[in-house]
């Protein structure tokens, strides 16, 4: 029950630097979700992990990168739920 408290702080952290990014974006004219992605890539490991190997590591614990992935399975199966509902199927005849 103690690494709870640490994946939600990881959660939030994503979740916030990601709206960050994506209002960053809207600013300059383009469409948030590139800033939210563009947010995800420095977060990972290829920017944020390269540069800071131990704070990353602390981060993103192994606990922490499990409850990620449920929550991201969740969010992309209830994306994927509403993009369906939003399938017009007369119209791709």
């Amino acid at each position: 029950m103690s690494h709870l408290i640490p994946s939600f702080c990881t959660l939030a952290l994503v979740v916030s630097f990601a709206r960050l990014m994506g209002f960053l974006f809207r600013k300059f004219g383009q469409p948030p979700v590139m800033g939210e992605v563009f947010g995800g890539i420095l977060l990972g490991p290829s920017c944020f992990g390269f540069f800071f190997p131990e704070f990353s590591s602390q981060v993103f614990h192994p606990e922490a990168l499990v409850f990620l992935k449920d929550i991201s399975d969740i969010g992309i199966l209830l994306y994927l739920f509403i993009m369906g509902l939003e399938m017009d199927l007369p119209c791709m005849r």
